[in-house]
């Protein structure tokens, strides 16, 4: 596992421990966690035709 994918087990494990309920986190390109899908699309950049650009990584419990 590289260092990058090892600091997002990290993190991701601490914010399920610091928040029992949640139960999905998501990961923008930018590197921005959220804990609620509506906000993660809606940090993803836009193209010309207004079109979302890049994907959201997606860690369950």
């Amino acid at each position: 596992m590289s260092k990058t994918q090892n600091d997002n087990k990290k993190i991701v494990e601490e914010i399920f421990k610091n928040n029992p309920t949640i139960k999905v986190v998501y990961k923008n390109p930018k590197g921005e966690y959220f804990t609620q899908k509506s906000y993660a699309e809606n940090s993803l950049l836009l193209d010309k035709e207004g079109k979302r650009v890049g994907q959201l990584k997606e860690y369950r419990r």
